[in-house]
């Protein structure tokens, strides 16, 4: 299914990944190698396999690596670079990717986060429950990274449950959301800002909705993660 025509995928891609730091180097986050390729080189394959035509690199943290790894094109799909002047956090990072979105709505994606969904589909399905944002939800075996979401039957998010230690089985937020333009335009401006503690969280119980689906998961922020990361995410997606 393609995206919808007015949506403008924002990766986020700017952070300093202190916990792998040690595993990387000088290398950011999203570059980290699995089987022989970028990390954020599967992202960019979704999104331009589900039709997207330009999506938008939030960076900070070691720019200039991506900048010279992938340039301006992926498979196709146009990449615009927007270099964050501080560090300003994720809803930093969102609002000032805004000035290279010129209208319509922005798909945010962690990217050190994956999910083999169709991204368009989840766009257009996101995009017709008019919400200020609606996020991408799946089920893991173990929660106690994440925290969990607490979702009702109308896919209304009625709360974000903090971080326990308990290892069991939750739902949590899978690092995509499509966030209305009107809610980046109403962020607070130069300042750092959690998108999710001080953005989705608020929603919670009001206008905040979630798509569930039922796919794998994978986080890279810890080196024991990145370990799994290739038996995550198959081989022959490799391009």
């Amino acid at each position: 299914m393609s995206p919808p025509a007015r949506t403008t995928p924002v990766l986020l891609v700017g952070g300093l990944g202190t916990r792998i730091a040690p595993v990387l180097g000088d290398l950011p986050k999203a570059l980290a190698p699995v089987h022989g390729r970028p990390f954020l080189a599967y992202l960019l394959d979704s999104l331009a396999d589900a039709g997207f035509e330009k999506t938008v690199l939030a960076t900070g943290h070691l720019a200039s690596r991506l900048e010279e790894t992938f340039g301006g094109e992926h498979a196709g799909m146009r990449l615009v670079h927007v270099r964050e002047p501080e560090p300003r956090g994720t809803g930093g990072a969102v609002a000032g990717a805004l000035e290279a979105v010129p209208d319509g709505d922005l798909l945010v994606l962690n990217g050190d986060s994956w999910c083999p969904i169709d991204y368009g589909a989840f766009a257009r399905r996101a995009a017709a429950l008019g919400a200020p944002a609606v996020l991408l939800a799946t089920r893991v075996r173990d929660a106690s990274r994440f925290g969990r979401l607490r979702v009702d039957k109308e896919g209304v998010v009625r709360a974000f449950l903090e971080k326990d230690g308990e290892r069991s089985p939750g739902l949590i937020h899978a690092g995509c959301a499509l966030v209305a333009r009107s809610l980046v335009r109403s962020f607070p401006s130069r300042r750092p800002l959690s998108l999710e503690r001080e953005i989705f969280e608020p929603l919670a119980g009001g206008g905040l909705r979630a798509i569930v689906v039922e796919e794998p998961f994978l986080d890279i922020g810890t080196p024991e993660s990145l370990r799994v990361s290739e038996a995550v995410i198959p081989v022959e997606v490799e391009r």
